[in-house]
């Protein structure tokens, strides 16, 4: 369930029967809309929902518009105030072969895809972030001491600024942080599970969860894990990047090794290039889902497909993603703007 609303299909196919209103067919999908979004929302939910969407042109107005809202929240985020605190991100893994009964083939296509299109971009962050970038956007930010921030496609920060500190939580994605010096304020970008404490530097953080990453382009970065103290665990482990190298950090552990980079390998999505080396098949197509709204989905097997190592344009991901899928013997079927499958 979704926070406090408990919503039932049977509820909703009821009072779906005086939709000729358009109020009616608002408040209607606003309420398909809550269920889709609990653990509740069923295969054959999904094709009542369909099927009410087809009802008349109201209900596929409504649906459309409460979608949009929902993904964009835009000027009605009081609308979904209440399921800010508990909604989560629905993440669609890779898998080794997408079995579906022809006969439901179209309709879990396209419960698959509506639901990408609601899940993809995290209400809950929306909520918390000050400044945020959509799939496909990429954003440079003035924070209130001229430093600057490049935040990369998918990306949201919070602010907390005061007097004594300047702290930057990366809630998710990745940036590039240019810091003005001010010995008197130390500036801190923190995770969930980490923090970054520039020290004079241009560096970049990416953070996908329970894996975060910093590479130093200029001066220096101490980097540390924060872990529960009240665990009575050893105070973690701290290291100092300088310009070139790079440390990633996962839950529950120190800093891992530090390695060297190439400086023109620092963040080169700032001038529309991305760089994939020896990366796993699935893990390159998630670099490139990460600049398209809605999901890939890999539905064949892939342990025997060679690693990728590549140079893609950010100005056309789909022609990237047909070429990744070419070279490695895979069909690109784009079943809507938000839901591509490779198979």
């Amino acid at each position: 369930m979704v926070g406090h609303w408990r919503i039932r299909a049977d509820d909703l196919e009821d009072s779906s029967r005086g939709d000729a209103a358009e109020g009616a067919a608002e408040d209607e999908a606003r309420r398909w809309l809550l269920l889709a979004l609990s653990d509740e929302f069923s295969e054959r939910d999904a094709e009542r929902l369909i099927a009410w969407r087809r009802r008349s042109r109201q209900n596929e107005e409504a649906w459309q518009e409460a979608a949009s809202t929902w993904r964009d929240a835009g000027d009605m985020r009081e609308a979904f105030a209440p399921l800010a605190a508990n909604t989560h991100q629905a993440r669609f893994q890779p898998v080794k072969r997408l079995r579906l009964r022809p006969a439901l083939a179209g309709l879990a296509a396209a419960a698959i895809a509506f639901i990408a299109v609601l899940l993809t971009d995290d209400i809950r962050i929306y909520f918390l972030a000050d400044h945020q970038t959509w799939h496909g956007q990429m954003n440079k930010v003035v924070l209130p001491d001229r430093s600057t921030v490049h935040l990369n496609t998918g990306s949201a920060i919070a602010l907390e600024f005061s007097p004594a500190q300047r702290k930057v939580r990366l809630l998710e994605g990745e940036a590039v942080f240019d810091v003005q010096e001010d010995t008197a304020r130390p500036f801190t970008v923190v995770t969930d599970n980490f923090s970054a404490t520039a020290l004079g530097t241009k560096f970049v953080v990416r953070t996908t969860g329970a894996t975060n990453a910093v590479t130093v382009a200029e001066g220096r970065v101490q980097i540390a894990a924060v872990d529960d103290d009240k665990a009575g665990k050893t105070p973690p482990r701290s290291v100092v990047l300088l310009a070139a190298q790079h440390a990633e950090l996962r839950q529950g552990h120190g800093p891992g090794p530090v390695t060297a980079v190439a400086p023109e390998t620092v963040a080169p999505w700032r001038w529309g290039v991305i760089l994939i080396e020896k990366l796993p098949f699935t893990q390159a197509v998630a670099e490139l889902d990460r600049y398209l709204p809605g999901k890939i989905l890999v539905a064949a097997d892939t342990s025997e497909l060679t690693p990728v190592t590549a140079r893609f344009s950010t100005q056309d991901i789909r022609g990237a993603l047909d070429a990744l899928a070419a070279t490695h013997g895979l069909n690109v079927n784009r079943l809507s703007r938000y839901l591509t499958i490779l198979y």
